[in-house]
């Protein structure tokens, strides 16, 4: 059975992230007495799906780039918009 403080040593997290876990249900603990206690199993099972979530593929980034690549045309459109404006006003 390990202590908050030991998981938080293994995970390289704060004890409150610890507490954290343990209250989104991701890390299942058992009471005894009045202290909190984790099971060496329970630390493995949560170290195994972290690390499966982290190799899952992940979203390709060509639809942010595309967006941002949106974003920008839209600007370059607007700014020469704006400098044929000027010009047609300054040819008056």
């Amino acid at each position: 059975m390990l202590t908050r403080q030991e998981v938080a040593d293994r995970l390289k997290v704060s004890v409150r992230a610890v507490d954290r876990l343990r209250a989104s249900g991701k890390l299942p603990a058992v009471r005894v007495g009045g202290c909190v206690r984790f099971t060496e199993k329970s630390l493995d099972d949560y170290i195994e799906d972290a690390t499966d979530r982290q190799t899952a593929p992940l979203r390709p980034a060509i639809k942010i780039r595309d967006y941002v690549g949106e974003i920008i045309a839209a600007s370059e459109a607007k700014r020469r918009e704006r400098e044929t404006k000027r010009a047609l006003k300054a040819a008056k």
